[in-house]
């Protein structure tokens, strides 16, 4: 899956990814999953072991998620999505428990001035620190 964050929406330049929505409520990036699939609950990173721990029957599918982000971006905030756990029907009419887990990739324009991309990972600029938003807790795995 690819996913470009446009430079503009409506005329309006994009700034920033994630944020506040409503009295100051996170509001995370996140891929929504498909039509067919009946969402129990979404979980961020860290939280993959338990996940696991608490659905062992659980198929693990994994989603590659390349991010394109533009010139324009000077925030990201909150984490992203790490995964969803819910259920798809089957082919045969029987339910199976499934663990969406994604997988970031990130390219960022070489002109954005706040933030660069190396080997999939978001970093800051100024400072060469990764952004935490889109990467991944291993000890979860």
């Amino acid at each position: 899956m690819i996913l470009t964050v446009p430079d503009q929406i409506g005329g309006f330049p994009v700034k920033g990814l994630g944020g506040f929505a409503g009295l100051d409520s996170g509001h995370i990036f996140g891929i929504e999953p498909p039509d067919d699939f009946r969402v129990e609950f979404g979980f961020a990173p860290g939280m993959l072991k338990t996940v696991k721990k608490l659905y062992p029957l659980a198929t693990v599918r994994d989603v590659d998620v390349t991010v394109n982000i533009g010139a324009g971006v000077e925030s990201v905030r909150n984490r992203a999505r790490y995964g969803y756990y819910g259920s798809l029907e089957t082919e045969e009419g029987t339910t199976e428990e499934v663990i969406l887990l994604f997988h970031y990739y990130i390219n960022c324009d070489e002109n954005n001035k706040m933030f660069y991309s190396e080997n999939g990972s978001l970093y800051e600029r100024s400072t060469g620190r990764v952004v935490e938003t889109f990467e991944e807790d291993d000890s979860s795995l």
